[in-house]
């Protein structure tokens, strides 16, 4: 039995009994989100956190990588700033790259979003997705640092 992430458990467990599960385009579930920065991170930090604990109980390796490389991602950059007083112009200049490109990406999962949905444009989607993208950096690296540190791992 799982304590935590109960959904990619219950995933692991029919796909090793041979059972597939399919991807439903037009499904529709209604989701209720959190509404405060700390619940959010929170809930992102533990949906990594399952998969990385969860699939390496069920050998699901490209799922670890995944999260792993996600995770290893997120805390560079939440860490890179400490750099720069020795990585100077060149430090800066690539982590801005970086932020750049995920901004670049949230603006075309946005766009993607919309369309596929047929909403209309929001500009506040937009304005926001660099605070969002912040949000998720951090959340990445805390679901790392949770998962790595035995104590803090079942606090969850």
């Amino acid at each position: 039995a799982a304590t935590t992430g109960t959904d990619y458990y219950l995933a692991q467990q029919l796909i090793q009994a041979g059972v597939r599960i399919r991807y439903v385009a037009s499904s529709m579930m209604e989701t209720e989100y959190t509404k405060t920065i700390a619940t959010y991170l929170r809930q992102q930090s533990r949906r990594l956190r399952n998969i990385l604990l969860h699939g390496l109980a069920f050998g699901a390796r490209q799922h670890v990588q995944s999260a792993l490389a996600q995770c290893l991602l997120g805390t560079a950059m939440v860490l890179w700033p400490l750099t720069f007083p020795f990585t100077s112009w060149l430090g800066v200049t690539v982590w801005l790259l970086l932020w750049a490109y995920g901004i670049l990406s949230r603006f075309r999962y946005i766009a993607s979003a919309e369309l596929s949905l047929a909403q209309p444009r929001r500009g506040i989607n937009y304005l926001l997705a660099p605070f969002h993208l912040v949000l998720d950096q951090i959340a990445l690296a805390g679901a790392l640092l949770e998962f790595l540190v035995p104590q803090l791992r079942w606090s969850w």
